[in-house]
């Protein structure tokens, strides 16, 4: 017999969500900043992203608890299903494998490369290398220039 809180399963991933959530809060507030940097402060985003989660969450409750109608079948699950998911959490593991040893430049072009294909987003293959170009240049110019994130590179190991 199902719970009448849970009611057909629809409240289990938000209640399971809303856990994570203020593990996460409980976490943002036991950061301690070295000095005092007013409102905006190393706690600050994780605060407002546990919020906002609230709110959301709140929202899709209260449309959960507000609709009525029943729900559809479920789909048969298939593992065709699951392939691109699948793909892209191995494509992601081989990514941080290789990351320090192939250096962000070649890492990541192979990554996006990779997600691109799973995707397939561009069935021609020198766009999918001409866009992998493009978002390895943007996020590399991103965190080295702007962020000044020190990235690995491939001649680190010769």
């Amino acid at each position: 017999m199902r719970s009448r809180l849970l009611g057909d399963g629809r409240l289990v991933l938000p209640a399971v969500i809303f856990v994570v959530t203020t593990i996460y809060l409980y976490e943002a507030f036991q950061i301690h900043p070295q000095y005092d940097e007013g409102i905006v402060g190393p706690r600050f985003l994780p605060i407002v992203v546990s919020i906002v989660m609230y709110a959301g969450l709140g929202f899709l409750v209260f449309d959960i608890l507000r609709d009525r109608s029943p729900r559809p079948e479920r789909a048969k699950l298939e593992l065709g299903n699951f392939l691109p998911a699948i793909a892209v959490i191995l494509a992601t593991l081989v990514y941080i494998a290789v990351f320090e040893t192939l250096g962000y430049v070649v890492s990541t072009l192979l990554y996006v490369f990779a997600l691109l294909f799973v995707f397939k987003f561009d069935q021609n293959v020198l766009w999918r290398v001409l866009y992998s170009i493009v978002i390895t240049a943007v996020f590399y110019i991103l965190f080295h220039t702007l962020f000044d994130v020190r990235l690995p590179t491939l001649t680190e190991w010769f």
